[in-house]
């Protein structure tokens, strides 16, 4: 199995992206490739970094999240979308999939996001009232 192979093998198995790095490692430990190399671990990392860069209609691309450059499958990637990883409370948990389940929502994503924007529209002038008394101090 070559390491592009293993990282999509990894990556399917997993909800998030990953660096190159902790892919490697990963992907290492599970024993899909090995590597001779004095660092296995920045080998297979720079060997997923170069397949990345030189096959860009590959089935792995970067993605930035929160500044940092990850490793992610394409078929995941968004388009100008940020990615949002956070731990809820499970009855905020099931109120979103009650909101995907009546329909309001195709996906459990979709189903946050309205429910995200809703609550922002919401909260705009507390927002601004509490940025003008920022301003004013």
């Amino acid at each position: 199995m070559s390491s592009h192979e293993a990282a999509v093998q990894v990556l399917g198995d997993c909800t998030k992206p990953m660096s190159s790095r902790d892919l490697a490692k990963e992907i290492l430990k599970r024993k899909l490739v090995s590597s001779s190399a004095l660092d296995p671990v920045y080998s297979v990392a720079q060997t997923i970094e170069k397949f990345i860069r030189t096959k860009p209609d590959g089935p792995l691309v970067f993605t930035k999240v929160d500044r940092e450059r990850l490793v992610t499958l394409t078929s995941r990637k968004t388009n100008g979308n940020r990615m949002l990883s956070v731990n809820i409370p499970t009855d905020v948990y099931n109120s979103i999939a009650l909101v995907q389940q009546a329909n309001l929502a195709p996906t459990f994503d979709e189903a946050t996001v309205l429910l995200l924007k809703t609550g922002l529209k919401q909260m705009i002038p507390e927002i601004k009232e509490s940025l003008n008394r920022m301003l004013e101090a």
